[in-house]
């Protein structure tokens, strides 16, 4: 088994020894994302995207306006809709 690791990890320092230098970041994202990932829900994973982020960061400025009816949940939108 020892064998098989030090193999693998060979492979992988030619591998990453052939690349062009702008794409090490890549790998180092590619390798901090397999470190982290067992500790999310993978269905959760979307609300990890820059997407996701920049529309919450879009809607906590909106709830700073005064822009949101209620607290933000259905619930409250609901309660304020009804008066």
């Amino acid at each position: 088994m020892r064998q098989t690791i030090e193999s693998k990890k060979n492979v992988l320092y030619r591998e990453i020894d052939g690349l062009p230098q702008n794409k090490l970041g890549e790998v180092l994202n590619f390798i901090r994302f397999m470190k982290v990932r067992d500790s999310f829900d993978i269905e959760q994973m979307y609300f990890l995207s820059k997407e996701w982020q920049r529309k919450e960061r879009q809607a906590e400025r909106d709830k700073k306006k005064g822009l949101i009816i209620g607290d933000g949940s259905a619930e409250s939108l609901i309660n304020a809709l009804k008066k």
